[in-house]
């Protein structure tokens, strides 16, 4: 069976934003738009976003954020990734932008998370 038939099967009785979730849960590490799940769900982009906001407070687009950024932390943690890699795992091309959103959202550049993070669990 294709993926994409046992995607629908999985969330055909699922409400909406749920499946918006669980899309965004199986695909963060791919070059992902909120277009692609509006194709996928065959919606309206603004109607994803307005009743994935309504349920849990934030953009779709916010939510594949934190997600890709609470990944890539474990890679930051427990590999010798580089950060093209670490980049390319969480569904961002370029290292750059990854560094720079991963600073905005943590405070901190992954190098430095890197390095003070691992004295946080001793």
């Amino acid at each position: 069976m294709s993926e994409f038939q046992r995607d629908q099967e999985d969330i055909s009785s699922v409400p909406y934003p749920e499946q918006i979730k669980a899309y965004i849960d199986r695909h963060y590490n791919e070059h992902m738009r909120i277009q692609d799940i509006a194709d996928y769900l065959h919606l309206n982009s603004h109607y994803i976003t307005a009743i994935f906001k309504q349920k849990y407070n934030k953009t779709p687009k916010h939510y594949l954020t934190e997600i890709r950024i609470e990944k890539a932390k474990t890679y930051l943690i427990d590999t010798d990734y580089s950060l093209q890699i670490i980049a390319n795992a969480v569904g961002l091309e370029n290292p750059f932008s990854f560094s720079r959103l991963f600073k905005s959202m943590t405070g901190f550049s992954p190098s430095e998370y890197k390095k003070v993070c691992p004295n946080w669990f001793e």
